[in-house]
C-alpha cells in the first residue's frame, strides 16, 4: 500500500487506503508478522513452485499496484499468471455484478482462465451450467 496508485485512489472510490490499513491491522496486529510470506505472499523469496494464476485488479483501487508487482513478481520467477486491470472500475468489483457489465466480463474472464489453465477450449456463456466432469 505504499505506491502511487494507494495515493491517487485513496479516497473517493469506496475502499480507502485509511479503511485498508485498518484492515491490515485487523490482519495482522502483531508488526513481526508483517514480514511474514505465508502472511504476505508477496515477500516471499520465491513464487516459483506456485500453480498458475489469475491476478484482477481495478482502476481506482488503491490496491492495484499491489496485485501488479505481484503478477510481475510471479512472472519473473516462471510462472503462469494472467493479469487484467479493469479500467474506470473500483474495488469490489467481482460483487457487482447484475450492476456493471464489467463484473459479468470478470466472471467470463475468470472461467476463460482456468479452463486455459486447465487445457480446455472457451467455453460458450450457454454451456457453463451444463458442464459435467
Amino acid at each position: 500500500m505504499n505506491y502511487s496508485i494507494s495515493v491517487d485512489n485513496s479516497d473517493n472510490y469506496g475502499l480507502t487506503t485509511k479503511s485498508m490499513r485498518w484492515f491490515w491491522e485487523q490482519y495482522l496486529p502483531n508488526k513481526a508478522d508483517h514480514t511474514n510470506p505465508y502472511a504476505v505472499p508477496a515477500l516471499a523469496s520465491t513464487h516459483s513452485k506456485l500453480p498458475p494464476s489469475i491476478v484482477l485488479a481495478a482502476q481506482y483501487d488503491p490496491l492495484t499496484d499491489d496485485a501488479r508487482n505481484y503478477h510481475q513478481k510471479l512472472l519473473d520467477d516462471g510462472v503462469m499468471s494472467f493479469y487484467k486491470e479493469y479500467a474506470g472500475q473500483i474495488h469490489g468489483l467481482f460483487n457487482l455484478g447484475g450492476v456493471t457489465p464489467d463484473a459479468d466480463l470478470m466472471y467470463l474472464d475468470i472461467a476463460t482462465q482456468i479452463n486455459s489453465i486447465l487445457g480446455r477450449s472457451s467455453i460458450g456463456r450457454s454451456k457453463i451450467g451444463r458442464l459435467k466432469n
